[in-house]
């Protein structure tokens, strides 16, 4: 995210072209993990395929 943030005067501004592109690189990385994550099956899977 380098270059994203900017500090001014206790104030912090977010470049959102920066962050939306690092948003859609993580959101590819994780993708099919939902909100708490896999389950031990599907961790277990994952393992097995891999």
């Amino acid at each position: 995210m380098a270059g994203a943030l900017y500090r001014i005067d206790g104030t912090v501004l977010i470049n959102r072209d920066i962050f939306d592109a690092f948003l859609e690189n993580f959101h590819e990385s994780t993708k099919g993990i939902g909100k708490r994550g896999l389950s031990k099956a599907e961790r277990t899977k994952r393992e097995a395929e891999e």
